[in-house]
């Protein structure tokens, strides 16, 4: 029980730790585009492949979760 309680947490903790992670990045592509004296258009295209790359990572978990089952995570 023990066991399954820190992979909910552990679960958690990655799937907030990625969502803030794309809020921040977001909120700060105005200084990244500033210090790197890059366009407004490098900037976003800066951002879109920060999209993609989240994307891909995103189905390692998927997998895990699909070996592992969503039941056995939870419950």
């Amino acid at each position: 029980m023990i066991k399954i309680r820190k992979e909910i947490m552990v679960t958690s903790v990655i799937g907030s730790v990625a969502y803030l992670e794309g809020a921040m990045i977001t909120a700060a592509i105005p200084y990244i585009s500033l210090q790197l004296n890059i366009s407004e258009l490098c900037a976003s295209l800066l951002l879109t492949l920060f999209a993609l790359v989240s994307s891909f990572l995103f189905i390692p978990f998927y997998l895990i979760e699909e070996k592992r089952g969503i039941k056995k995570l939870l419950f």
